[in-house]
């Protein structure tokens, strides 16, 4: 079965802004499996790409109103990184597109 490891490592931020939600490659991962989907049509592709935002943004941590804006950008920076990430090992031409729209 298809599946694709996201490992989650600190971001080139700030260690201070990004310790609420930092992880380590060495102890988080998220496994999406796509076996069920076909990519050669938009709709697979669709789906895989908010399974893998989902996926993303859970291993990066939740953001708060009330976090300072710099904890925030520092989790939005991970999201970004890692997605780009987690879009390069599924390497499907529909999966990038979506991405990149």
């Amino acid at each position: 079965m298809k599946s694709i490891k996201q490992m989650i490592a600190a971001a080139a931020v700030s260690t201070v802004a990004f310790t609420a939600f930092a992880t380590t490659a060495s102890d988080s991962g998220v496994t999406v499996r796509y076996g069920d989907l076909n990519l050669q049509n938009e709709a697979g592709a669709e789906v895989l790409y908010r399974r893998l935002e989902s996926a993303v943004r859970h291993v990066c941590g939740a953001t708060h109103v009330r976090q300072p804006i710099g904890v925030r950008q520092a989790r939005e920076e991970c999201v970004r990184q890692k997605l780009d990430m987690a879009v390069q090992a599924v390497d499907s031409e529909l999966v990038t597109r979506i991405h990149q729209s």
